[in-house]
């Protein structure tokens, strides 16, 4: 068995075709042959669709995940790509890749296309336990202080070991010992030891029911992810839902094909400073290859005055550091538009996301040709400042659909190498309609 093979991540456990429990081996999936209406398209043409994706969302969001921590969404990735007939890999970060395979020559010819997601979150995890009842835990993530000290959280101890290669080479930093699945146990802050501002850290005391073992999982004590009101709610919205969405571009590829080489990069770690896309550029970068892709960064954004849940999905012209680049950004406005030209009711929105910095500034300096597409997102990292509590992070449901229809739509742009020919086709149709003017005055 190739060592690239997904089975190198996974537990050492009896095999299970259910989602969620671990496998031991690859699963063997007949994927039927698409129609040729199938392979026309993928999008959310019909509810069964939409509401097929929205269950994959769910299911991806009852996966614990933080900082250094990311191994049970990365396990539930690697188990759908392989029921969707791929070979998921890893890198020597610990992100996991998915290569989604064209057979079209001409497809094989076009620029290849790197779509990204993180699969981390905010949170803790176990450090030791130093009372009966009391464990120190790791922080990561951009909260403010004020809403640690006396906060609910729980963590998920116990599980089953992952293989000791992962995460590839052993040199990833943070605890060892990593688990899928575990038991869950609340428990209380009782102090800050040590806070090192937003987003650099902190130290914390946490006062449990029960035993906690190292390395264990922590996040806020808050309900699971949800499907009301037209919202989907979860605590770890940022960013498993853009994997959940990069996960259903992938089913539907599965089915009826790319029309350029297509790669899913789920990435660890952003919210500690993107150090797995960060690892991931600098090997690509050392290797030559800066250019040779395009990458679109998927994240979940804070919304903004001009940036509301429920206006559709963002094309992410910048963020908080960066402006991205004009090809790759008219390449996702033609898709957009395209969408927009076959079904009237799509929306999306063109925005600069100023709410923070994404893993496309990473992209884009060290790669280039980098845009970014993401959804407004309301109580960003778990703060619901209005109320001054901590609440679960929830984005439009019709907002998350649109923008796994995008995606799709991207992986089948027609126009590979970032030129938008529908703009241009505008612009010939303007020219030819007026340019005679520019020397005749009388017209």
């Amino acid at each position: 068995m190739s060592p690239n093979h997904p089975s190198h991540l996974l537990p050492k456990a009896p095999a299970s075709a259910r989602l969620g429990e671990v496998l031991s081996g690859p699963v063997v999936v007949e994927t039927p042959e698409p129609t040729q209406a199938d392979a026309a398209r993928c999008d959310a043409s019909d509810n069964a669709t939409a509401s097929r994706w929205l269950d994959t969302a769910v299911t991806l969001l009852e996966q614990p995940t933080a900082s250094f921590h990311e191994q049970n969404v990365a396990n539930a990735v690697i188990d759908l790509a392989t029921r969707a007939g791929y070979a998921p890999r890893c890198d020597a970060h610990g992100n996991v890749l998915v290569d989604c395979s064209t057979s079209s020559a001409a497809a094989q010819d076009a620029t290849p296309l790197v779509l990204s997601a993180h699969m981390d979150h905010p949170g803790f995890w176990a450090k030791q336990q130093v009372g009966r009842r009391t464990i120190e835990a790791s922080w990561v993530g951009r909260v403010p202080r004020r809403y640690f000290q006396g906060a609910a959280v729980r963590f998920h101890s116990g599980g089953v070991p992952l293989r000791s290669d992962w995460p590839a080479g052993g040199s990833v930093v943070g605890a060892s010992g990593f688990r899928i699945g575990g038991h869950e146990v609340s428990g209380q802050i009782v102090d800050v030891l040590d806070y090192r501002g937003e987003g650099e850290g902190a130290t914390v005391l946490v006062e449990v029911q029960d035993a906690v073992e190292a390395g264990s999982i922590g996040q806020w004590l808050l309900p699971g992810p949800d499907l009301s009101g037209g919202r989907l709610r979860a605590a770890a919205i940022d960013d498993v839902a853009g994997v959940a969405a990069l996960v259903c571009v992938m089913q539907e590829l599965a089915r009826a094909g790319a029309s350029r080489p297509v790669t899913l990069l789920f990435t660890r770690a952003e919210e500690a400073g993107f150090l797995g896309c960060t690892g991931y550029c600098r090997d690509r970068a050392q290797a030559g290859a800066a250019g040779a892709a395009q990458l679109v960064g998927v994240e979940m954004s804070m919304a903004l005055a001009n940036a509301r849940v429920g206006d559709g999905p963002v094309v992410r012209v910048g963020d908080r550091r960066s402006v991205f680049d004009p090809g790759a950004t008219s390449m996702l406005l033609g898709a957009a538009e395209r969408l927009v030209a076959e079904d009237s009711a799509f929306a999306y929105q063109r925005r600069l996301m100023t709410g923070g910095t994404c893993e496309s500034s990473v992209f884009q300096s060290y790669l280039g040709r980098s845009g970014a597409v993401c959804l407004a997102m309301g109580n960003y990292h778990n703060v619901d400042a209005e109320h001054g509590r901590l609440d679960r992070e929830y984005v439009d449901t019709d907002d998350f659909v649109g923008l796994v229809r995008l995606l799709c739509g991207v992986a089948q742009s027609p126009c590979a190498d970032g030129v938008d020919a529908g703009m241009q086709t505008w612009f010939e149709n303007l020219w030819s309609r007026q340019a005679s003017l520019l020397f005749d005055a009388v017209g």
